[in-house]
């Protein structure tokens, strides 16, 4: 299809207030095809707080998150959006739009509410990595145990082995025997990890 200088107008004046559907269906082409063209043709969206080119929806939970139900959601459960040339999670987007600013360079956004999949601008808080790290652990986020996902030990393996190791079995044979590594043995007899177990 060829393009004619009305249509490139046409979409460059109404590219901030119709949706790429409604831009779609006028030019008589496919929403796929309407962003090569955006991009053949240097067109660009100015993004606003009212206006997203894939509708974000959510569900309200008891807490007053807003659990987004719209988007791909990362395996550490955070709602992911194409925003400024990379995929990033949704809750930067949402904080640019909603206070109208942007994040600095070394900034995240923190979760008041602890829900990674919450998009409430209202939970969003703008912080550094190390104030992240300090929320976790003073509201005790850390997965520890079996929540890991790397774990393979349940806490009363864990208690055998300690046990094991008081009676002077080697590391490597209860390693071979639990099947894990001498690393992991030895951070459970020098309490690197499972420290928290009693």
């Amino acid at each position: 299809m060829k393009w004619t200088e009305e249509k490139i107008n046409y979409l460059k004046e109404n590219v901030d207030n119709k949706s790429n559907k409604e831009l779609a269906t006028t030019c008589n082409v496919t929403e796929n095809s309407l962003s090569h063209i955006f991009q053949r043709y240097k067109i660009k969206r100015k993004y606003r707080k009212s206006f997203y080119i894939k509708a974000i929806t959510y569900k309200v939970n008891r807490k007053g998150c807003h659990v987004c139900t719209s988007h791909h959601i990362s395996k550490d459960g955070y709602p992911m959006k194409y925003y400024k040339g990379t995929t990033q999670p949704m809750a930067r987007y949402i904080y640019e739009q909603y206070y109208h600013k942007e994040i600095p360079k070394g900034y995240c956004i923190r979760h008041t509410c602890d829900n990674p999949a919450c998009i409430n601008p209202k939970h969003l808080i703008l912080g550094t990595q190390a104030d992240n790290v300090k929320d976790r652990v003073e509201r005790n986020r850390t997965s520890k145990g079996t929540e890991r996902p790397n774990n393979k030990l349940s806490e009363k393996q864990v208690k055998n082995i300690r046990k094991k190791l008081e009676q002077g079995i080697t590391m490597n044979s209860i390693a071979r025997k639990y099947n894990v590594s001498l690393g992991a043995i030895s951070g459970i007899k020098h309490s690197r990890n499972w420290k928290w177990l009693k």
